[in-house]
């Protein structure tokens, strides 16, 4: 049982550190979505992702803000983005 409990931490671990770097991806997406790139799909392909891996990692809160925005109709992209981006920072600073 030992073994799988490091295992696991040293995943957390990894998907921490990884948090700047995916926040910096959602932050770069946002910027072209304001800019009037269609980008969507794209967000939501990552959104999809994060609402997967999130609360296996332990970021339950990563996994319940990526969800509205892979749900999120066209109109309500940009606001749960930018709630998903806050959720990131706020994970990468309280662990």
């Amino acid at each position: 049982m030992e073994l799988k409990s490091d295992v696991m931490l040293q995943l957390r671990e990894r998907y921490r550190r990884s948090l700047p770097d995916k926040r910096q991806q959602l932050e770069l997406l946002r910027d072209r979505l304001r800019q009037g790139e269609p980008c969507g799909d794209e967000i939501r392909g990552l959104a999809h992702r994060y609402a997967g891996s999130g609360a296996s990692y332990g970021w339950p809160e990563i996994s319940d803000a990526a969800a509205k925005v892979e749900l999120a109709g066209d109109d309500e992209l940009a606001p749960t983005l930018d709630a998903l981006i806050v959720v990131f920072s706020e994970a990468d600073a309280s662990d």
